[in-house]
């Protein structure tokens, strides 16, 4: 009986510690508004005037979070990992967001999609590269 607890034991830690943990940053961003006046952004990196509020923290057991120090530092939404991409999402009531990352290239390429139907229906997406922790 001891050995069956010591064996469930273990692969519970085992499980618990293959979460990998990725830090993104955007190389790029654009947004696109169906609001009135319509709205289209895209910005290169050097022209980002908070550079961490682009940057994602990924963590395949918890989830995705904002690098900006001044958002709240909770996880949200959920990571698959298959061969060749890690897929995190959240889907909330008025909207989602996606992000893929391409596990199969060397500098980890990775995008992000938002979309939200608020006031009106605005698309934000980002491009960039990640680094495994």
């Amino acid at each position: 009986m001891s050995k069956l607890l010591t064996t469930i034991t273990l692969l519970c830690f085992s499980v618990a510690a293959n979460a990998d943990i990725y830090f993104c940053v955007a190389e790029r961003y654009g947004e696109v508004g169906l609001g009135y006046p319509r709205t289209g952004t895209l910005l290169e990196k050097e022209e980002f005037l908070t550079v961490d509020i682009y940057n994602t923290i990924i963590d395949t057991e918890k989830g995705f979070k904002t690098a900006d120090d001044d958002l709240p530092p909770e996880y949200k939404g959920s990571c698959t990992e298959s061969s060749s991409l890690i897929v995190c999402q959240l889907i909330e009531e008025n909207g989602r967001e996606t992000i893929l990352i391409d596990i199969t290239r060397p500098n980890l390429e990775y995008s992000s999609v938002s979309q939200y139907f608020d006031d009106a229906s605005i698309f934000y997406g980002e491009v960039g590269t990640c680094t495994k922790a």
